[in-house]
C-alpha cells in the first residue's frame, strides 16, 4: 500500500528518522530511494539543508573502519562489482594493523580440502585467509559453514570472502556474515577519496614533493577512466574494468622513476608508454578508446605538473607539497557531482546518459515480458494472437501499392560477369533486398497460417512469434540485416531502403547524384566497392589509396571513387559553416550532417601534411559497434584533443 504524505513537517520528520536509525554513513539519495517503496508524496526533494544532513551521497567505503566492527568468529563477506577487486585494500589493511599475515587463497573446484586446511592454520595463528571468488564453489557452502562452526579462532583471526553478486547464496549463510558491498564510488570525488584513504594506510605519497604532484594527477586521471564509463559508449565503447590493481602498479612505477631521476630529465614519454601499452591501455580493445587514453596521458604527465598552478580541469589546481592534508582539502572542494567537462566531453554529454540509461530500462522491461505466448497444448494465448495479428497487418500494409519483386533469391553467379566494382555492389544490393524481404515474408506467412489454425506448426515459428511478442528482432532477420531495435521499425525500415536501392540501381550513373547511406543495407560493403572502383581508376593497389573528406564541396565522379554522402549524424559536435563547433548544454545529443564529399585518393596526391585535422570515426549505429571508416575533418590543431576527448563521431541513421 502507497501512502500519500502531503504534510512538510511529516516529510522531514520521517526521513530524518530513517537516516539517523540506520547509519550516518547514509546519504539523503539513499534515503529517498529506500523511503519510496513505500511512501509517495508530490514534490519529493532532497531536504539534505532543512533536516542537517551532511552528505548527498553515501561516504566512501573504509576498511580500516569497517575492521574495528569485526570479530573473529564472523566472517566477512565482501560483495564486488566485475573489475572492482578488494584484495589490494584488504593487504593495505592487514600491514596498517602490524604486518598481520594475510594468506590468500582463490576459491575454485577442487581447493575445498587446501581451503580447510589453510582456514584451521589461519585460525589457530591469529592471521588473516582471504579466499576469493566465493561464487565458484557455492555448492560447497554449507560444507564450509560447518566446518567453520567447529573452529575455535585466535582472537586475531579473520576469514575475508570475496565474491560476486549471486542469487544462489544459501540464505543462511549470508545472515551469518558481516556482508560489505565493495564497488567504484560514485563520482570524480568519491573515488579519490578512496584512493587517498589507501594511501594513507601506506603512510606514503611519493618520494618527493614532486612526485607527490604525479600522485596526486595519477589519482585523478584513474578516478577519471572510471567515471567516464558513465558516458558509455560516448565515453568509452566498451565497459574497462579499470581497477585498484592497475592504480597500484602506476604509482609504483612512478616512486619508482622518481628515484633513479631528476625530474628535470624525467622522461615522460616513457611514463606515458608504460600507461598506455601495458597499465591501462592493456584494458582497452579499441583504437579509438586507445586514443582517448593516450591523450588524457599527454596532457597529465608532462614538465607542466611539477610546476606551478597546474590544473588537472578548469578551476581545480593540483597541491603544491607532499602534505597529505592540503591533497585531501583540495579533494573536499571538488563538487559532488562532476561536470562532463571534467572529462573532456561536450556539455550536453548528460544527455547521451539519460538516452543510454532509457534503452536500457527498456530492455530490462522487454526482459520481464519473456513469457511464451502460447499455451502448453501449444496454442496461442488470445491475447498475444492480437499483437501478432498486428505485425502481420502492418508488414502487409507496407508492401501494398509498393513494386517489390518478391521471389526466390537468384544466385551470385548469374550477376555479369566483368562488371565494374560500384555498379556491381548496386546489383548485390538489390538481390539482398529481395531476400530480405523474401525471407521476413515467408517467416510472417507461417506464422499467419499458425494463429489461422491456432497451434504452433514448428519451432521456427514458436521462436519468431515470442520475439515479436516481446518487440525484439527475430534472429533470422537480425543475421542477415542488423537494423533498427523496434520491429516495426525494422519492418518500415527494409521496405524504404528496398525502394531507395531500387531508385539508386537505376540512376547512380548520374552525375551530382548524392547517396544517403541510411537508405543502404551495406555501408561497409560500399565503401570497399567504392574503394576498388578508385583503384581501377588510378591502376593502384588499395593499400595505396587514402580516403579524403571534404565538407561544402559538391562535385565528384563516382568512376573515379568520389562519392556525395548524406544521412549522417555527428554525436560529441556539430557542424557549421562547414567547421566543427562544440556542443552547447541545451544542444541535442546527436546532429544531422550537411552533404559530404567522400574521395578515394592516390598516396602520391596525398598533401595532408599541410592541413590540421581530426579523424572521426564513422559507425554503422549509435552503439558504436562496428567502424565503417575515418573521416578526416578539417579543425584547428589546437583543437585536436579537444574533439578526441568529446568522443566525437558519425553514425549512420538506420
Amino acid at each position: 500500500m502507497v501512502d500519500s504524505i502531503q504534510d512538510e513537517k511529516q516529510q522531514k520528520e520521517m526521513t530524518l528518522a530513517y537516516h539517523q536509525g540506520k547509519t550516518n554513513h547514509r546519504g539523503v539519495n539513499e534515503t529517498m530511494q529506500a523511503l519510496k517503496r513505500r511512501y509517495f508524496w508530490w514534490g519529493m526533494k532532497t531536504i539534505q539543508e532543512d533536516i542537517g544532513l551532511k552528505y548527498i551521497l553515501p561516504p566512501t567505503l573504509k576498511l580500516n573502519e569497517v575492521f574495528l566492527e569485526t570479530v573473529a568468529t564472523e566472517p566477512i563477506l565482501i560483495i564486488s562489482s566485475p573489475g572492482n577487486d578488494p584484495s589490494k585494500d584488504i593487504f593495505s589493511l592487514a600491514s596498517a594493523n602490524g604486518n598481520i599475515k594475510l594468506h590468500e587463497l582463490a576459491a575454485g573446484p577442487g581447493c575445498e580440502e587446501l581451503i580447510l586446511q589453510a582456514l584451521n592454520e589461519a585460525s589457530s595463528n591469529g592471521e588473516w585467509l582471504m579466499l576469493k571468488n566465493l561464487h565458484l564453489i557455492i555448492y560447497w557452502l554449507p560444507v564450509f559453514d560447518r566446518e567453520f562452526h567447529k573452529i575455535k579462532p585466535h582472537k586475531n583471526f579473520r576469514i575475508w570472502l570475496t565474491t560476486e553478486p549471486n542469487e544462489k547464496f544459501p540464505p543462511g549463510f549470508l545472515n551469518q556474515c558481516f556482508k560489505i558491498t565493495y564497488e567504484a564510488p560514485p563520482g570524480i570525488k568519491r573515488s579519490m577519496e578512496k584512493i587517498y584513504d589507501n594511501w594513507s594506510l601506506d603512510k606514503e605519497l611519493g618520494v618527493s614533493i614532486d612526485a607527490s604532484k604525479v600522485m596526486f594527477v595519477l589519482a585523478w586521471l584513474h578516478a577519471v577512466l572510471q567515471e567516464r564509463r558513465l558516458y558509455i559508449p560516448q565515453g568509452w565503447t566498451s565497459y574497462y574494468e579499470f581497477n585498484s590493481s592497475d592504480l597500484s602498479c602506476a604509482k609504483d612505477i612512478i616512486n619508482r622513476l622518481f628515484t633513479r631521476v631528476y625530474s628535470d630529465s624525467f622522461k615522460w614519454n616513457y611514463l606515458q608508454g608504460l600507461f598506455e601499452i601495458v597499465i591501462y591501455g592493456g584494458r582497452i580493445c579499441n583504437l579509438y578508446d586507445l586514443r582517448v587514453l593516450s591523450t588524457y596521458l599527454k596532457q597529465f604527465f608532462n614538465n607542466s605538473v611539477i610546476e606551478e598552478n597546474f590544473e588537472v580541469a578548469s578551476g581545480i589546481t593540483i597541491p603544491k607539497s607532499a602534505n597529505i592534508k592540503e591533497h585531501l582539502d583540495i579533494i573536499k572542494r571538488l563538487p559532488d557531482v562532476d561536470s562532463p567537462e571534467y572529462f573532456g566531453l561536450p556539455k550536453n554529454a548528460n544527455r547521451i546518459w539519460q538516452r543510454e540509461a532509457s534503452l536500457s530500462a527498456i530492455l530490462h522491461l522487454k526482459a520481464l515480458d519473456e513469457d511464451k505466448c502460447f499455451e502448453e497444448t501449444r496454442n496461442y494465448k488470445q491475447e498475444d494472437s492480437a499483437v501478432l495479428l498486428s505485425f502481420i497487418k502492418f508488414w502487409k500494409n507496407l508492401k501494398q501499392g509498393k513494386k517489390l519483386i518478391i521471389q526466390e533469391f537468384e544466385d551470385k553467379s548469374e550477376l555479369k560477369t566483368g562488371e565494374i566494382p560500384i555498379s556491381l555492389f548496386f546489383a548485390l544490393e538489390k538481390k539482398f533486398a529481395q531476400k530480405l524481404i523474401n525471407i521476413i515474408d515467408i517467416s510472417l506467412s507461417g506464422l499467419e497460417t499458425s494463429l489461422i489454425n491456432d497451434v504452433i506448426v514448428d519451432d521456427s515459428t514458436a521462436l519468431i512469434a515470442n520475439t515479436l511478442k516481446s518487440q525484439q528482432i527475430p534472429e533470422m532477420w537480425e543475421q542477415l540485416w542488423n537494423g533498427p531495435s523496434n520491429p516495426l521499425v525494422y519492418l518500415q525500415s527494409v521496405i524504404s531502403k528496398e525502394e531507395n536501392v531500387d531508385l539508386i540501381y537505376n540512376s547512380w550513373r548520374t552525375e551530382n547524384i548524392v547517396f544517403d547511406l541510411s537508405q543502404l543495407y551495406n555501408i561497409e560493403r560500399f565503401f570497399a566497392a567504392l574503394k576498388q572502383q578508385a583503384a581501377r581508376y588510378f591502376n593502384t593497389a588499395l593499400e595505396d589509396l587514402f580516403l579524403h573528406t571534404s565538407i561544402g564541396k559538391t562535385t565528384a565522379s563516382i568512376f573515379e571513387g568520389s562519392v556525395v554522402i548524406s544521412g549522417l549524424l555527428l554525436e560529441g559536435a556539430y557542424i557549421s559553416n562547414n567547421q566543427l563547433k562544440e556542443n552547447l548544454e541545451e544542444s541535442p545529443s546527436v546532429s544531422l550532417v550537411p552533404e559530404i564529399l567522400l574521395s578515394w585518393k592516390s598516396s602520391k596526391e596525398n598533401n595532408l601534411e599541410d592541413i590540421s585535422y581530426v579523424s572521426i570515426p564513422l559507425y554503422l549505429t549509435d552503439r558504436r559497434d562496428k567502424v565503417i571508416a575515418d573521416l578526416l575533418i578539417p579543425c584547428k590543431k589546437q583543437e585536436i584533443d579537444k574533439w578526441i576527448l568529446a568522443g566525437a563521431a558519425f553514425y549512420t541513421k538506420l
